[in-house]
């Protein structure tokens, strides 16, 4: 049975221009259609801002079954789904019981739904009982023990799959080392019938910078545009509140984002930042996957993230319109010291192969604040995606005059 209208590349192009407003795709988006409408399941890493959901939502417009995407967070889902809806798509996101009793999915495009509700029985008769053409696995770096934002409920979907034979499965994520990107293959069984597709990291438009800088407050303080919009990742909790209130205090307009904010907080500084009341949001790294403005101009790391993955992840916030923004990471000699001796110390007591490559991590992390090198060149090798040449726009490359 086919799962999709099959149509031409230049039927393709045509849809992206009246339905979503681009005149051309970017790499891979057309090659991942065109394999899940060649009966193939995909698995893409696409970096932050290159447009993963076009790609579910073009198909959504070809399947004659819902297309199922399984997503991490409530407010990712409800933003796709008001993405999606612009578009003319029909979409809902099930994160309650009621949907389940009122809805029938077949009247549906695209259906949200995280991995929790995937693996109930009855959520699973009811798309049986509807069909898929296709389930979209987003944010798929969470399946992996080994990734940054490990998810415990992603391992389980694997055995739902069972439940969909004969349905391609189209995994997503913005970044994965070469031993995530193994684990996932594996666990979703892309290996027995899929393609995978890899666009580039390096992102020309973001100017990244190491500073080593004593007192942080005072030069985030000179430093954040009060015109422009900006990130502070912070690792406390307790921090992004004291240091959006010393930033708000001096007149900058900065709220704090934490996980153990109440959702209608979360929400309330959400909308601010979007409806640009707030120009700052000093956050955790809560603030992260659904967080989609396309006008952050500056990202700040106040502290030393714990992985490349974190940091790449975190910095790929700033600039999703394509044009140039200012990510700065700060550090203090005390802080590499103990960053040193924290990994030197770890290595001596540990067992496990997980430990080894958490630690492991770390110490590439570390490496990117202590070696002379292009930033990019550096970051980039981590997830094996080689630089031939130097970026010429990070603060080494400058400071070298080097291309």
């Amino acid at each position: 049975m086919e799962l999709f209208t099959t149509c031409t590349g230049m039927h393709l192009l045509t849809m992206l221009k009246n339905n979503f407003g681009y005149e051309s795709f970017r790499y891979p988006q057309q090659q991942i259609i065109e394999s899940i409408q060649a009966d193939k399941s995909c698995f893409a890493i696409m970096p932050t801002g290159s447009g993963k959901s076009l790609c579910f939502q073009i198909l959504s417009l070809l399947a004659k079954f819902p297309v199922l995407v399984l997503s991490p967070l409530i407010s990712l889902m409800n933003d796709q789904v008001r993405e999606a809806s612009s578009k003319g798509i029909k979409a809902i996101a099930i994160h309650s019981a009621s949907y389940l009793e009122d809805e029938e999915f077949d009247q549906f495009q695209l259906i949200f739904c995280s991995p929790e509700r995937f693996s109930a029985d009855y959520f699973l008769q009811k798309l049986k009982d509807c069909g898929l053409s296709l389930i979209v696995i987003d944010e798929a770096h969470c399946i992996s023990r080994w990734g940054h934002e490990f998810r415990p409920a992603y391992q389980f979907i694997k055995k739902s799959l069972v439940h969909f034979p004969n349905v391609n499965i189209l995994a997503l994520t913005a970044t994965a080392s070469s031993f995530v990107q193994k684990d996932i293959i594996k666990q979703l069984n892309i290996q027995k019938n899929g393609v995978q597709f890899n666009s580039s990291l390096h992102r020309k438009n973001l100017f990244i910078s190491l500073k080593h800088v004593e007192d942080k407050e005072m030069y985030l303080l000179n430093n954040i545009s009060q015109q422009q919009t900006s990130i502070v990742y912070t690792r406390s909790r307790k921090h992004t509140v004291s240091l959006a209130s010393f930033l708000s205090t001096n007149g900058i307009r900065a709220k704090a984002y934490h996980a153990k904010l109440s959702t209608a907080v979360k929400q309330d500084v959400q909308i601010s930042w979007f409806k640009n009341e707030t120009s700052c949001i000093v956050a955790t790294n809560a603030f992260g996957m659904g967080i989609n403005k396309s006008t952050v101009r500056q990202v700040f790391h106040y502290n030393i993230p714990d992985s490349i993955e974190d940091y790449i992840q975190e910095i790929g916030r700033a600039g999703r319109d394509m044009k140039n923004s200012n990510c700065e990471l700060l550090y203090t000699n005390k802080e590499v010291a103990q960053m040193k001796r924290y990994c030197r110390s770890t290595i001596k007591s540990m067992w496990s192969s997980y430990d080894r490559y958490k630690i492991g991590s770390r110490v590439r992390m570390l490496g990117l604040i202590t070696r002379n090198i292009c930033r990019y060149r550096y970051l980039l090798d981590y997830f094996g995606e080689e630089l031939s040449h130097n970026c010429g726009t990070c603060d080494y490359c400058l400071s070298q005059n080097v291309k």
